[in-house]
């Protein structure tokens, strides 16, 4: 399993000037993060008194809650649905409560590490946040070491460093200075993104209703990118569709894509657009959409591939893997042995999606071969259980960390 994001609030006050990503508040942006699969968030404000606190939290949506860990403030914990980090200043958690993280700075301590839902560990890399504050070396090993499967790496941690870390054993790694001095939040967003796309569903519901339906059960299932395909719907019918579909998969962290019409995508109702040769050039879908939008670009072949690499896109859905009954007209099949041929940088420049007729057995050979997710339709859709197969589905892909390699 990949290693677990986790981030620390800036510990005061952000001006509106200096909000990245566009957001209009820090809740808005914290929210942002979220929405996009965020593991934890930790609200550590030392000097913010407990309703300032209290009102932050408040303006996050009560589904995320169960995310959030405070430092401070902890009679916080019997009005919201949040956890507490236990440190030196606030040494006892409320009686009771089941969230509990705690900070430690020493291999000795993490004796006592199973005691919490997670410990934080501290300081593995020199800190990007606090002057003078050095890295313990031993601590880089601290999994090995000591066991503990439940270790949280903190200081010094950047968006470049997670691959090390998930590879040491470590079970989250806990980002600051690199979101909040480094200018990291876009690279945060973006890794967030790509990881779910681990699996990528694509609705091929004949109805509004079953298309909503499809979305919501892989969703229940684990899945967090779907994308809505509705070939010969009207625009309004999709747009429906999208205000129903969004909010749900938002609300579990994931991203919603929208087939095609880039205008939904740009009224927010989706977070990006998948497009094909033959659709809007990404060059005016990314001028419609901004740099926070997602765009995704077919290719199908080894040829479109190789002519994909200077566009303004997110990732390429490459398929089809061989033939599909779930799309009109769809290209030659690619053959697995297409994808094990193709090499980062030489071939493509984006991170993909194998597409087209994917079924369980495909998950290791297409991981293997590089994609950073596998995009299911009809083995989903049409399963007796579409929850219970998203879930097979996500054992298996969930197990490989290729978006990792991604990371700038």
């Amino acid at each position: 399993m990949a290693v677990k994001i986790v981030l620390f609030t800036h510990p005061g006050c952000i001006s509106h000037a200096s909000l990245p990503l566009q957001a209009k508040s820090e809740a808005e942006l914290l929210t942002l993060f979220l929405q996009n699969g965020l593991d934890y968030l930790h609200i550590r404000k030392p000097e913010w008194s407990r309703e300032q606190v209290g009102d932050l939290i408040s303006q996050i949506p009560a589904c995320f809650h169960c995310k959030i860990k405070i430092h401070d403030h902890f009679s916080l914990a019997e009005h919201f649905n949040v956890g507490v980090v236990v440190n030196s200043r606030n040494p006892e958690p409320p009686t009771g409560l089941r969230h509990v993280a705690r900070s430690m700075h020493s291999l000795q301590e993490l004796s006592q590490a199973d005691r919490y839902e997670y410990v934080t560990i501290s300081p593995v890399f020199d800190s990007i946040s606090k002057s003078g504050y050095t890295a313990n070396a031993s601590l880089t090993d601290a999994p090995h070491i000591t066991g503990a499967k439940n270790l949280v790496a903190l200081g010094g941690v950047t968006m470049s460093s997670l691959k090390l870390l998930n590879d040491k054993g470590f079970y989250g790694a806990a980002l600051l200075g690199e979101v909040w001095n480094n200018g990291g939040a876009k690279t945060l967003l973006d890794t967030l993104r790509r990881r779910n796309m681990k699996l990528y569903f694509i609705t091929n519901g004949t109805s509004a209703e079953e298309t909503i339906a499809q979305a919501k059960n892989v969703v229940d299932g684990g899945c967090r990118m779907v994308q809505v395909r509705m070939k010969d719907a009207q625009e309004d019918e999709i747009r429906e569709v999208l205000q129903e579909v969004a909010p749900y998969v938002r609300e579990h962290g994931g991203n919603i894509i929208v087939d095609d019409h880039v205008s939904l995508a740009a009224e927010g109702l989706a977070d990006g657009v998948h497009i094909g040769k033959t659709d809007m050039s990404p060059e005016k879908a990314r001028k419609m959409l901004g740099d926070m939008g997602i765009i995704g670009f077919t290719a199908n072949s080894i040829e479109d591939i190789r002519a994909t690499k200077g566009l303004p896109v997110d990732y390429l859905g490459i398929g089809p893997l061989r033939e599909t009954t779930t799309k009109k007209n769809a290209a030659a099949p690619l053959g697995l042995a297409t994808y094990q041929s193709l090499k980062k940088g030489e071939d493509y420049a984006f991170p993909y999606v194998a597409i087209g007729s994917v079924g369980l057995d495909d998950v290791c050979p297409l991981m293997n071969a590089g994609a950073v997710g596998l995009a299911v339709s009809g083995a989903i859709a049409k399963a007796e259980n579409p929850a219970e197969m998203t879930q097979k589905f996500i054992e298996l892909s969930y197990n490989y960390n290729n978006y990792l390699e991604w990371i700038p």
